[in-house]
């Protein structure tokens, strides 16, 4: 129950990051780049300018589209009268990435499953590791590393495209999706979710 709760969080966190840095921010918490596009709470919220915290003065909350977010993907409502959000250093690093961790959450669970779980310290699974992936550090495209070591299925491609953001399709969430979607089969099992 701790995993899918953190889990759960994280996909809030991701969200936030989204709505606040993403060029195509998940509807309905898009308020702060698309104020058309936000629910009436946060429309209403965003109308009464920075009187809600963190709006630095421009018109926008970012202290509502959290509340909004966390009444929508939370089991836990945002509490009035905190603003959590401006001290989350992580979303200033890298505005839009935040969900990589997820992402990379599921390529590890992935690569655990397929090559450690029977036997954590197996050399030969510590050595197509280190060759197909590790020795290239940041210089390869990590599609085409992950695929050389997973294979074509550790991708979901109902949610991408193959290639190297070829193409696009609807998600549900934001308006397209492009590049690189992993499965999370594995990880929610991991998970036992």
């Amino acid at each position: 129950m701790l995993a899918a709760s953190d889990l759960q969080t994280q996909v809030v966190y991701s969200l936030m990051d989204q709505a606040y840095f993403g060029v195509n921010p998940p509807h309905p918490a898009s308020s702060l780049l698309s104020p058309s596009l936000s629910s009436p709470a946060a429309a209403a919220a965003i109308a009464a300018g920075a009187a809600g915290g963190g709006g630095g003065g421009n018109g926008r909350d970012t202290t509502a589209v959290m509340a909004d977010l966390m009444g929508r993907y939370m089991g836990v409502a945002h509490v009035p009268g905190t603003y959590w959000q401006s001290r989350f250093a992580h979303l200033t690093a890298y505005g839009a990435g935040y969900y990589t961790y997820i992402y990379a959450k599921c390529f590890a669970a992935q690569l655990w499953r397929r090559l450690f779980e029977e036997d954590p310290l197996n050399p030969e699974a510590g050595e197509l590791l280190r060759s197909h992936l590790l020795r290239y550090g940041g210089a390869g495209d990590p599609r085409t590393l992950l695929e050389s070591l997973l294979g074509p299925s550790a991708f979901d491609l109902s949610h991408g495209s193959r290639g190297n953001g070829g193409g696009s399709n609807s998600s549900g969430i934001g308006e397209s999706v492009t590049g690189v979607c992993p499965r999370t089969d594995e990880l929610l099992e991991d998970m036992e979710v």
